[in-house]
């Protein structure tokens, strides 16, 4: 999996190069803004108008960046999962894989180009919204932080561990995939019926687990704003930093939980690097 990610990169280096130091710039701009809007706020309040006019410069040039980065995004990576869908689909048809079996798992190559265009981008941008986070945060309230803290690091290993049922279910899912593609293929009424059933069971201890997920991540950014506002209030914090600390204790939260969208493509990349395997295909189920 991981040989197949860096010849990808190897091989698109100046593009992808190119994407992600856009991509970078704009998430940092992103990771500050609400910090910006509370020293904007607290700018206007007190007649001066420079802090209001920093944010609203900084917020048109994170879109104009967003906006070229997303067009150098499909232009880049539309390219390179065609390639790789295209030769693994030739590889499998060579070596007798089922026809069924082909259709189901050549589908699975687009994760690739998926995980370089959108999951990566969503996990720096996650990634530099936490550190973000975390520094302003200890800034102006240092001792709940700390807290906030191994919050963050208990729900990142939480998400370790729901991620490794969560592979467990991807692999029945996709078996399933290949029996219903077969019984489509066969004709066969009774057996399409039979394994169309199993689907909503997978699906919903699939739904299960994420919800559980979420949910941890809503009862610690709700429980650590409240306590943020009633601590800054109590000091006579400005309203600025009222506003932005408490945006900042739910994104820390929220995009923690990002985490998860990692975790998933790399188990998708996986499950899609084993079944396209043909060196473990049995032909006799052909």
């Amino acid at each position: 999996m991981w040989t197949a990610l860096l010849q990808i990169i190897s091989n698109n280096l100046l593009r992808i190069g190119v994407t992600y130091s856009l991509m970078l710039l704009e998430f940092i701009i992103y990771a500050i803004t609400p910090y910006l809007i509370g020293v904007a706020i607290d700018s206007l309040l007190y007649a001066n108008g420079t802090g209001f006019f920093i944010f609203i410069v900084s917020s048109i040039t994170a879109c104009l960046i967003g906006t070229i980065r997303r067009m150098v995004d499909t232009r880049t990576f539309s390219v390179i999962w065609v390639r790789r869908a295209t030769n693994s689909i030739l590889t499998m048809i060579k070596s007798g894989v089922s026809s069924s079996s082909v259709i189901s798992r050549g589908h699975l190559q687009t994760t690739y180009g998926d995980f370089l265009e959108y999951t990566m981008p969503t996990i720096i941008s996650a990634f530099i919204d936490v550190i973000a986070a975390i520094i302003i945060l200890w800034m102006i309230i240092p001792h709940i932080t700390c807290c906030v803290f191994f919050c963050v690091i208990a729900l990142c290993l939480i998400q370790v561990l729901l991620s490794r049922r969560l592979m467990i279910l991807d692999r029945q899912k996709q078996s399933v995939v290949e029996e219903s593609d077969a019984a489509i293929m066969s004709r066969n009424g009774e057996k399409i019926v039979t394994v169309y059933d199993k689907i909503p069971h997978l699906l919903i201890k699939r739904s299960d687990l994420e919800a559980f997920g979420w949910a941890l991540t809503d009862i610690m950014s709700v429980s650590f704003s409240a306590v943020a506002i009633y601590c800054l209030t109590a000091k006579n914090h400005s309203v600025g930093d009222v506003i932005s600390t408490v945006t900042y204790c739910r994104q820390v939260f929220f995009k923690t939980n990002f985490i998860s969208f990692l975790l998933t493509h790399l188990r998708q990349m996986k499950l899609s690097e084993e079944l396209c395997d043909v060196s473990t295909y049995d032909s006799s189920q052909v």
